[in-house]
């Protein structure tokens, strides 16, 4: 018999189970940083905000059952009640049901998100043409491993040459960990596609030297179009101490990198990885 869903009893929308409570440190780091630039957001008539990881926009922890808002929700809630709501907000996964979910829930807190299903790939392209080429956006980006977030999604927005998006991304601490090495040791892997270019930069040594140089080597993809990494780097942790993820800033403007630097300077271990 197949498992029910978990299911939000407030609504009895389904709810992506998640196993840690990291994702309560993830979600505010997001409140406060969209909270923060409320004031950015007010110079510009367009300001989006595009979520290709969506789910169905509420979680619920396994262990404790506590169910919250997820990201684009987080998002919505926080830009509406600062004096710059969100202008676009644009929603995706691959699940359509999450994405239906999602999209009823955030109608339920005021807003009219466009929607699109399907891989980030191809998703990210249609997102580019709904944003505004001069607002300003912020692009959150939370897959569950390096795979799901190929530098495509990134190279969609740049030949959209949008003038001013920041990307807040999710770097799995855990698959670098866990798989670099198995990643340099077949002929094709999913890093091919995440770091493009990335084999002729990271050789096979000591692990920790390898994980730096692949790092610093996909953040040298976004340099080569502007963008810098803010300097602190939040690394989220799973309930038993395990590392699961650095949250990174990538943005052309030093504001976005001051204001994430005070939001997620606050965090243990804020700093960059390597």
């Amino acid at each position: 018999m197949k498992k029910r869903s978990p299911v939000d009893p407030a609504d009895g929308l389904a709810v992506a189970e998640v196993g840690e409570w990291s994702v309560e440190l993830k979600h505010r780091l997001l409140r406060e940083y969209v909270e923060a630039t409320w004031g950015a957001r007010a110079k510009y008539p367009h300001h989006g905000y595009v979520d290709l990881f969506s789910g169905p926009g509420r979680v619920r922890i396994k262990t404790t059952g506590e169910v919250m808002d997820g990201s684009p929700l987080v998002a919505w809630r926080t830009s509406a009640e600062s004096k710059a709501p969100y202008t676009s907000m644009t929603i995706a996964d691959v699940d359509r049901p999450s994405v239906e979910a999602c999209e009823m829930r955030l109608k339920s807190a005021g807003c009219s998100p466009r929607t699109l299903v399907g891989k980030a790939q191809k998703t990210a392209r249609d997102a580019c043409e709904g944003l505004d080429k001069f607002g300003l956006h912020l692009v959150f980006l939370d897959p569950f491993n390096l795979e799901a977030l190929p530098f495509n999604v990134f190279e969609a927005f740049f030949e959209r040459d949008l003038r001013h998006v920041d990307f807040i991304v999710h770097f799995s601490a855990n698959d670098l960990q866990r798989n670099l090495d198995s990643f340099l040791a077949e002929e094709a892997s999913v890093m091919d596609a995440f770091a493009p270019g990335w084999r002729n930069h990271v050789t096979m040594r000591a692990r920790d030297q390898m994980r730096g140089t692949a790092f610093w080597y996909w953040v040298s993809l976004f340099e080569k179009h502007g963008f810098k990494i803010a300097k602190e780097a939040p690394l989220i942790r799973g309930g038993t101490n395990q590392p699961l993820y650095w949250l990174v800033l990538l943005s052309r403007h030093r504001l976005a990198a001051n204001i994430w630097n005070s939001v997620a300077g606050k965090t243990p271990q804020g700093k960059f990885p390597f």
